[in-house]
């Protein structure tokens, strides 16, 4: 049972036995439809939860909306803002994202003074792993799972997510790169090539993908101490940590190809609320990759529904996996919902570390 299930099972139960010795069965029996509606409340499920389990959701839901934070207006810029902090809406507000130095250009990482986590993301690619032998997949899955258990046995890495989505894109970079370097005399597959960059141009879809790593400020304050306490500190604790993740997902097949800097950092926040946004980050841009200024990483206005959220320019819905599969499948099982085509879609992974014996045991529960 879930905490909510059984609570609720707790409170009837109790309940029922002081019905009974106060009243007997008949008392009971009286409340026959309070017991069917626990019932009820415990056994009907809607989308993988049980009812009781959505009633938190929705009361927090309802909660929000009657006292409007369910609209977030972006003010005008009347007082000077905190250098780093995010600016989003809701309890993301005071992210804060902050480098080691005084260079804007430096690998940087988001501070979360709440949870006490700070976190750095990677830009990673890699080779295409469709096109790769079964053989060769199934080492670079094993390669990261080695990675994955690296990482859980440090003991101070809160967690960690790997964010894959599609971005905007005109399709001009493939006419531009096949008419740099394309060769449409050759014989029969210039015609080939030329015809498949004709029609997939106006589809393209460029993938990026983010490896975001979290320190755990609380349980890696021994290691921060010796290395002279606070952020400073913490930033050295993460370096060392970054760089055992870059080996270990070279080992994966995958290639880190750096470090986000704080400019970075607040243009992916930002294109996630209003991708057409990113043509305009690039293009200003110097480094030829999308920036942004931290204090307008957030959106301009978001508009909050019970099924979806809009943001700007793009309108969000979120589905929740109940349940991975559990007979064997092929290590590209989600090639079809990675690779659809017609949509822009954001997939996020998001491993938290656990205890060997709360692992095994979880796994006998869900067996």
């Amino acid at each position: 049972l879930s905490l909510p299930q059984l609570i609720l099972v707790s409170a009837a139960l109790a309940l029922l036995l002081v019905t009974v010795v106060s009243t007997g069965l008949l008392g009971a029996v009286a409340l026959a439809p309070l017991w069917a509606a626990v019932a009820a409340l415990v056994a009907i499920r809607r989308h993988g939860r049980s009812l009781i389990d959505w009633a938190p959701i929705v009361a927090r839901y309802a909660h929000r909306r009657r006292t409007g934070q369910t609209l977030w207006l972006a003010r005008p810029l009347t007082r000077p803002r905190q250098d780093g902090i995010l600016h989003l809406p809701g309890s993301a507000a005071s992210l804060r994202v902050v480098t080691p130095g005084d260079s804007t250009n430096q690998a940087a990482a988001v501070h979360d003074p709440h949870q006490q986590t700070l976190t750095a993301v990677a830009r990673v690619t890699s080779r295409a792993f469709a096109l790769l032998d079964p053989a060769a997949q199934n080492h670079n899955v094993d390669g990261w799972g080695r990675a994955l258990a690296g990482m859980a046995r440090t003991g101070h890495v809160a967690t960690v997510q790997v964010l894959e989505r599609t971005v905007p894109d005109s399709g001009d970079t493939l006419s531009r790169h096949w008419a740099q370097h394309g060769q449409p005399e050759t014989p029969v597959a210039g015609q080939v090539y030329a015809e498949l960059v004709a029609s997939a141009g106006p589809a393209a879809a460029p993938h990026e993908t983010y490896l975001a790593i979290s320190l755990d400020l609380k349980a890696a304050r021994r290691l921060i101490s010796q290395a002279g306490g606070g952020l400073p500190g913490a930033f050295t604790v993460m370096q060392q940590t970054t760089a055992s993740v870059a080996q270990a997902a070279r080992n994966a097949g995958l290639m880190v190809t750096g470090w986000l800097s704080a400019r970075e950092i607040a243009a992916v926040v930002r294109t996630a609320y209003d991708p057409k946004a990113l043509s305009a980050l690039q293009q200003w841009s110097s480094s030829g990759r999308a920036e942004a200024d931290p204090a307008a990483a957030g959106p301009v206005v978001q508009v909050e529904k019970y099924d979806r959220t809009t943001t700007d320019t793009a309108c969000h819905a979120t589905f929740w996996v109940e349940n991975w599969p559990r007979t064997e499948t092929g290590a590209g099982f989600l090639h079809g919902l990675m690779f659809a085509g017609g949509v822009r879609r954001s997939l996020s992974l998001i491993y938290a570390p656990q205890g060997l014996e709360a692992a095994l045991r979880d796994v006998q529960r869900r067996k």
